[in-house]
């Protein structure tokens, strides 16, 4: 084992705890922005297409679970890991091709007011 993984195994639960969520939250924080980036974009063109996007991310949620678990046993988790990166890489580019290379600051409107 590295020195590194010795300290943590011998660290405080509290220590441990802010390591790992000092380690997740970058992570977590950007790849939880191009949903509601997307999402954004698609309530400006039309709220039908808002709806779309919501029924089309509950779709992949339910089934990239099982896709990425019966892919990785198939080809391998790296593989799977690196067409997950694709894959975002993808959906930065339709964001940023989509919104002409600016996405307005404000809130998603899911309705209308009237």
């Amino acid at each position: 084992m590295t020195p590194t993984k010795d300290l943590l195994l011998v660290a405080r639960l509290l220590s441990r705890i802010t390591i790992a969520l000092l380690l997740v939250a970058p992570l977590g924080f950007v790849l939880g922005m191009p949903f509601p980036l997307g999402l954004r974009l698609a309530m400006q063109r039309s709220s039908a297409l808002g709806s779309w996007a919501w029924g089309v991310n509950g779709f992949f949620t339910v089934i990239g679970t099982v896709l990425a678990l019966m892919l990785g046993m198939m080809i391998g988790f790296r593989m799977v890991l690196l067409f997950a990166c694709a894959s975002y890489l993808g959906g930065l580019f339709a964001i940023t091709r989509l919104s002409g290379g600016r996405i307005d600051a404000g809130a998603v409107a899911l309705h209308e007011p009237a």
